[in-house]
């Protein structure tokens, strides 16, 4: 009896070990070609960046059944990707015909528009319910912005005051610059009414129109936005709240606002000629009086501007021919094309009181509070401790070479 029970439990464990050595069913064979224009390993593309792969399927001990697309383990809906270059009709897809045997498809998929590594598996299922797949891991790389954070705004800064009265149905220009974080590009630029878009018609960046408001950005900026003139026409009279608008190619913006006063041509300025002589001239000269064009002492009451004197050199090179303000005055430089200030602007154009006043703010510091030497031509803004606003314009220098009674000639306009 012994004998025989040892033979039986020999006979099972025998039975056991030869059935747990059976081959699993052979289910379908699946592979990513790698052929020209298609990806077969791991890859690192661009936000948003189009690819494609060649999948190569045939029927292990079953027919093919169902060919699926899917990312993350996720299935992915079925109108975003292309098969054979048309959409997809539905995700899994049923195979018939041929296809049960074997296949070859062409997968064209849209990479995600944030950084990080998406698995996407390529699986078809056979009719006994094997699956097999294959996998390829898509990498978008770069980021917009410090660690790759893809909800980081552009910079964006633009020039000038954020309250501009102006003469309506003018061109109102400012100087912006913008530059994406990161790897990013710069998308789009858009300009808004109090809250909504205004015409195309009515905006230039740089020397290039607007043909749609938001517009999108030529690749010359598409980098960055460095210091770049952006006109708009503003409206006819009235206060509006213009918001400029920089986007990024993730939809991520920054923007600039500007409370614009639109009115009739404004008031006429007044225009005078101040002589401004060497301040180691005569005594009591080397400032001038704005509002009269009189020539006074460097620091004497009524002195909006002065001369910075002389330095050691001989009496026909010795005049700084530098200027500054006084009593508390603030002397600009005015550039046309810099600091908001249009690229058309003259001197002769500033024909109001109110425009005297606002290209203040489109001014250009002079470094240390002391202009270089001065020049015929030289554009200057004034603003004196009182408030008051002057424009000049230096209509001559003159110098002599035997004494220290050189000079500037000025136009006042205010």
């Amino acid at each position: 009896m012994k004998k025989l029970h040892l033979m039986a439990v020999l006979f099972a464990a025998s039975a056991i070990f030869f059935t747990s050595c059976d081959p699993e069913p052979a289910g379908p064979d699946v592979a990513l070609l790698s052929e020209t224009g298609f990806l077969s390993t791991d890859a690192t593309v661009s936000a948003g960046e189009t690819f494609s792969v060649r999948v190569s399927a045939g029927q292990g001990e079953a027919e093919l059944n169902t060919f699926s697309v899917i990312a993350d383990g996720v299935t992915i809906p079925f109108g975003d990707f292309l098969v054979d270059g048309v959409s997809a009709s539905a995700n899994p897809a049923i195979l018939f015909d041929a296809e049960r045997v074997s296949f070859t498809k062409d997968v064209t998929l849209t990479a995600p528009s944030i950084d990080g590594s998406t698995v996407y598996s390529f699986e078809v299922a056979d009719l006994d319910g094997n699956v097999s797949s294959a996998d390829l891991t898509i990498t978008v790389g770069g980021g917009t912005g410090t660690g790759g954070d893809p909800n980081e705004p552009p910079s964006f800064d633009a020039t000038g005051s954020s309250n501009v009265d102006v003469e309506g149905g003018t061109l109102y220009s400012t100087t912006i610059s913008a530059f994406p974080a990161g790897e990013a590009k710069l998308a789009q630029i858009a300009v808004y009414q109090d809250g909504s878009l205004i015409d195309a018609s009515r905006c230039t960046l740089g020397s290039t129109a607007f043909d749609a408001n938001e517009f999108n950005l030529p690749e010359e900026y598409q980098s960055g936005i460095d210091a770049e003139m952006l006109f708009i026409r503003v409206h006819d009279t009235g206060s509006a709240l213009y918001r400029i608008e920089v986007i990024d190619e993730y939809g991520n913006f920054n923007s600039i606002e500007k409370t614009i006063n639109a009115g009739a041509a404004g008031t006429p300025v007044d225009l005078l000629t101040g002589v401004l002589l060497n301040a180691a001239g005569p005594a009591g000269t080397g400032g001038l009086d704005l509002n009269t064009g009189t020539g006074t002492g460097s620091t004497a009451a009524g002195a909006d501007i002065k001369d910075e004197g002389i330095d050691n050199g001989p009496i026909d090179t010795n005049w700084k021919q530098q200027i500054s303000g006084t009593n508390g005055s603030v002397v600009k430089y005015l550039i046309a094309g810099q600091n908001g200030l249009a690229e058309g602007f003259t001197f002769g154009g500033v024909d109001s009181k109110e425009t005297v006043s606002a290209i203040f703010d489109n001014g250009v510091d002079f470094s240390g509070g002391v202009s270089n030497e001065v020049a015929t031509g030289d554009m200057f803004t004034v603003r004196n401790a009182d408030g008051e606003t002057f424009a000049l314009l230096v209509t001559a220098v003159n110098t002599t070479t035997d004494n220290n009674s050189d000079s500037y000639t000025f136009d006042i306009k205010f």
